[in-house]
């Protein structure tokens, strides 16, 4: 007779091999994925049941893998794994001391009056007692209030929704998120903080593109870069908004 963990199991191994990631490039010690919206990267607790990108990996690249580097479940993109204990510690000294260079995009409601901009403000975690994985941030005068600093720029607007290049030289929880929506520019679909629009189920307009870094292997800096997928280049085409191309971001 099964039991009800046998079939949670048998279910939990079905979506797990129904589901092929895409490998954007891999070393030695490091692996990067291209992780797909409404994912999450690492288990928040033992009572999970859905498939991680972790379990995903694991599964089609072998039992090694670590992680280093977390996207938000609603955001797509890049998203970076090590091989090896080696690899996943030289990495996560690299995310430690800030040598680790991110960039995303995202399509924002509004049209920002600024070219260039830099938000450097305080973060507080805000947790819902009843429901312990709805935490958001929010932005804190507290002593105590977590730093947090990202650079943006401007890439196009066409006055009711813009693409923004972010560059987010901390790694909080939130961080770009709450900092567009505290200059009055919430990401399209991230109704947590302020978005009135509608993007796609679990998911919002905020795609990590690339990232930059010295390869635990050794040698010169290394970047990834992950193209927006079909749903993120089809809305900024339809809003008339910059078309993306291959290594565009590099040198902006």
């Amino acid at each position: 007779m099964l039991r009800y963990t046998d079939v949670i199991c048998m279910q939990f191994i079905r979506k797990t091999t129904k589901i092929k990631l895409k490998i954007l490039n891999e070393g030695k010690h490091y692996i990067a994925i291209f992780k797909p919206f409404n994912t999450i990267v690492v288990s928040p607790d033992f009572g999970f049941s859905e498939p991680t990108l972790l379990d995903l990996a694991r599964h089609q690249f072998g039992k090694n893998i670590l992680p280093v580097h977390r996207l938000d479940r609603a955001t797509s993109g890049c998203c970076l794994f090590a091989k090896t204990q080696f690899g996943q510690c030289a990495l996560n000294d690299l995310f430690k001391k800030h040598l680790v260079n991110k960039i995303y995009i995202a399509i924002v409601e509004g049209s920002p009056d600024f070219k260039k901009v830099s938000v450097n403000k305080k973060l507080k975690r805000i947790i819902n007692s009843k429901a312990k994985h709805h935490t958001h941030q929010t932005i804190s005068s507290d002593e105590n209030g977590e730093k947090s600093l990202t650079n943006f720029k401007l890439l196009s607007t066409n006055n009711n929704f813009s693409l923004i290049k972010a560059n987010p030289i901390t790694g909080k929880m939130h961080q770009i998120r709450i900092h567009l929506s505290y200059l009055g520019f919430p990401i399209l679909g991230d109704k947590l903080y302020g978005s009135k629009f509608s993007y796609f189920p679990n998911a919002i307009a905020l795609h990590a593109y690339s990232i930059n870094f010295f390869p635990p292997e050794g040698g010169n800096r290394n970047e990834i870069i992950a193209q927006p997928d079909k749903y993120f280049t089809s809305l900024a085409k339809k809003h008339s908004l910059r078309q993306l191309k291959l290594n565009e971001f590099r040198h902006i």
